[in-house]
């Protein structure tokens, strides 16, 4: 599936591509700057557009729950297209023999320029998209970060005015003025589909039945369906929104409930969203979507797993104990306090004496209770034989959390492979 994605990102590029070969009928600074600048405009929308449809769930759930790699190759794809945007206007700047300030300058004289200035509107809606995202994301907050990033969709419907207008190639190509079109028609569903899902359109309805105070940043959530039930597996997630027009946030689904349909989620207040979900009251309705993500899912058999879990990351793995756990599967659950991990008495229950407490901030007495982290040598007593070399390894926590584990696990020569990881909370 990966490797077929890569060959249409590739099929889709190659008429653009193509273009190249007027680059042999003789070469000089113009005419390349001509030729490179076009075929640079081109595939560079084209890439944006595949970026824009492998961020699309509703496309890539009929293809795949693997969203994370999906999101991955939607950044990559991004990235290449924006430097290819970035290219395009330079190049053409040396074709019309000006400077690269004719790049930046604005200039409505005439109906020609008039065109060529919704290209260069384009490009200053993507300087600040890119400034803000490639630059500045790490010192931004997140949602001015994506308020500003919704630039891209009217920085696209001028790019595409802008070469339908002037393009010399979509004018004198039948062919590539088609794909143009079918191109333009695609921005749009896009669009319609991107508004439809800030509607709530085609989600499922689900009710707040029961909210849990763990601590004083941490719940438990039960939503029942009002409808079409949610049938996910062990380690999915689900995306939760609140109101139409509202943002949707994805969570891991702690429980589910085949008969009744009923949702269990484990969420840790700590943004704006969250808090805001911690003020809901039952009898709330809400829209979910989903399910999607393959954490889990080497671990949905009888094979032998180590988990690895650090406070509210455990929610991918009640499912995953309940339904999977057997006489191979063990593990590790660090809280600060006893009264804080989450379903201890199902683990216990399941697992029997394959099951640990991890506790840093409280002394406790029992049978499997380790206080501290956990390290190689407490690890390779509690493990029987070579399990370890044979089992997956999940883990689920903070970034200090798993990045703490990882780092040990590689240490002991466990391939990285077999280390499985989910990221939370940041």
């Amino acid at each position: 599936m990966k490797k077929l994605i890569y060959l249409f990102i590739f099929l889709t590029t190659l008429p653009f591509l193509l273009l190249l070969k007027d680059l042999s009928l003789g070469f000089s600074l113009y005419r390349f700057a001509l030729v490179a600048g076009s075929v640079a405009g081109f595939v560079g929308v084209v890439l944006i557009f595949w970026q824009f449809t492998l961020g699309m769930r509703f496309v890539i759930s009929k293809f795949s729950y693997d969203t994370v790699w999906f999101n991955k190759t939607h950044q990559k794809i991004g990235k290449f297209g924006l430097v290819l945007l970035f290219v395009h206007p330079f190049l053409k700047a040396i074709s019309y023999a000006d400077n690269l300030w004719f790049v930046l300058i604005p200039d409505f004289s005439d109906p020609l320029w008039l065109q060529i200035g919704y290209g260069r509107l384009a490009f200053f809606l993507f300087l600040i998209v890119w400034v803000t995202s490639a630059l500045l994301r790490k010192g931004m907050k997140y949602r001015p970060w994506l308020y500003i990033h919704y630039l891209v969709y009217p920085m696209m419907a001028l790019v595409l005015l802008h070469a339908r207008l002037i393009g010399t190639y979509l004018t004198s190509v039948p062919a590539l003025a088609l794909f143009w079109k079918i191109l333009t028609w695609w921005f749009v569903i896009i669009v319609a589909y991107r508004f439809s899902k800030f509607l709530g359109i085609g989600n499922s309805k689900f009710q707040l039945v029961e909210k849990t105070k763990i601590e004083p940043d941490i719940f438990i959530y039960r939503f029942k369906p009002l409808g079409r039930k949610i049938i996910p597996r062990a380690g999915q997630y689900c995306h939760i929104q609140i109101k139409s027009f509202g943002e949707a946030h994805p969570f891991t689904v702690m429980e589910s409930d085949f008969s009744t349909g009923v949702l269990t989620f484990g969420i840790k207040a700590e943004g704006k969203f969250t808090r805001f979900l911690s003020g809901l009251e039952v009898g709330t309705a809400v829209s979910l979507d989903g399910p999607y993500g393959v954490f889990t899912l080497d671990g949905h058999s009888s094979k032998p797993k180590v988990i690895i879990a650090g406070g509210i990351g455990v929610t991918p793995f009640v499912d995953l104990i309940r339904r999977f756990g057997n006489s191979q599967t063990y593990m590790f659950y660090a809280n600060r306090f006893l009264n804080l991990a989450v379903r201890r008495d199902l683990f216990k229950k399941v697992l029997d004496g394959r099951y640990y407490d991890l506790l840093d901030k409280e002394e406790q007495k029992g049978e499997n209770i380790i206080q501290g982290r956990l390290t190689p040598e407490i690890l390779a007593k509690a493990l029987p034989g070579k399990l370890l070399s044979e089992a997956e390894i999940f883990i689920c926590g903070s970034k200090p959390f798993y990045n703490n584990y990882k780092n040990m696990l590689l240490g002991m020569n466990i391939p990285a492979g077999r280390i499985q990881y989910e990221e939370f909370g940041f």
